[in-house]
């Protein structure tokens, strides 16, 4: 009689386990949590497409994305993207990652800049015939070498049969750009010597009419002036090479932008500022007076312009 007691209590132990072992499991899926995830990312601007990010999700936890880049453009859902602004600016980029725990936000703020086709032909003086070149001056000591060579346009002084250097020139040369009124445009151009210049000039000039006499060009004053004389202008007097706008800064005395250009080389020209068909003679003039010796040649052994742009602001 009590080994069927115990083979009876044996059996309804056995039957009450599975219960209350599943009763315990069911206890502990309803104990668990899920932890919220950890937003982060990282951003890069690409270096040849300026107006072009790329984010990197760096999130802990997340099943699930969302990218916002701050411009009204469509929410992208990739673990990882990238995006075009459209417009220069500076962007708030936020990532929403989310879980069954929750969902938790990253942001940061992103600038991007960007610019349009070079609007000047043969900006890179490859194409000789896309410039019209002219010597303002014609008499016999006003001569000019002025030329197209190795890519590029060289400023020089001429020499007559003995080497005598003729000190005087004033030479131009420039093209028709065609712009849009009202729209910001970045301006820039490589000017280089490897021996500097001694009593120069070299000037810049946007024209809303052909550039047929002196008058005109003068008329509207430069954008850019560099002097190799006179008393806080004695620019170019060394060797150099560089961004126009940027040697530019160092004239303190000729350049005060007080035309159309700031000093980083943008403009906005409005309507009555541009040709009929909407356009702008861009004309660069070099000349000299004199030099120190009249052996040396004013421009040196040439100054030479290269890499000139014309580009829209986007």
């Amino acid at each position: 009689m009590k080994r069927l007691f115990r083979n009876y209590s044996y059996l309804a132990a056995l039957l009450v386990a599975p219960v209350i072992l599943s009763s315990c499991g069911e206890d502990s899926k309803e104990d668990k949590t899920v932890d919220a995830p950890l937003a982060g990312f990282t951003l890069e601007v690409n270096e040849e497409n300026t107006m072009m990010i790329s984010v990197t999700n760096t999130s802990i936890g997340g099943e699930s994305y969302a990218w916002d880049f701050g411009d009204d453009s469509d929410i992208v859902t990739s673990a990882n993207a990238e995006h075009t602004y459209t417009e220069s600016g500076t962007y708030t980029v936020t990532l929403t990652t989310t879980n069954e725990g929750g969902s938790d936000d990253a942001t940061q703020e992103v600038k991007v800049s960007g610019f349009g086709p070079n609007l000047v032909a043969s900006g890179d003086m490859s194409d000789a015939s896309a410039w019209i070149s002219v010597a303002l001056w014609t008499a016999d000591d006003n001569i000019t070498e002025a030329a197209f060579v190795d890519e590029t346009f060289m400023f020089k002084n001429a020499t007559d049969d003995m080497d005598k250097v003729y000190q005087y020139s004033n030479h131009i040369l420039y093209q028709k750009v065609a712009l849009t009124a009202d729209k910001t445009y970045k301006f820039s151009a490589n000017i280089s010597s490897t021996t500097g210049n001694d009593g120069t000039w070299f000037e810049v000039y946007f024209l809303h009419e052909s550039p047929d006499s002196e008058d005109i060009i003068n008329k509207p004053g430069s954008q850019v002036a560099l002097k190799a004389y006179g008393e806080g202008e004695d620019c170019l007097k060394g060797a150099f090479d560089g961004d126009i706008m940027e040697i530019a800064q160092g004239c303190t005395a000729a350049n005060a932008f007080t035309q159309s250009l700031d000093a980083s080389g943008e403009f906005t020209l409005p309507a009555d500022s541009l040709t009929e068909d909407g356009s702008i003679y861009l004309l660069f003039k070099a000349g000299s007076g004199w030099a120190s010796d009249e052996e040396v040649s004013p421009f040196g052994e040439g100054m030479h312009l290269d890499n000139v742009e014309i580009k829209e602001v986007l």
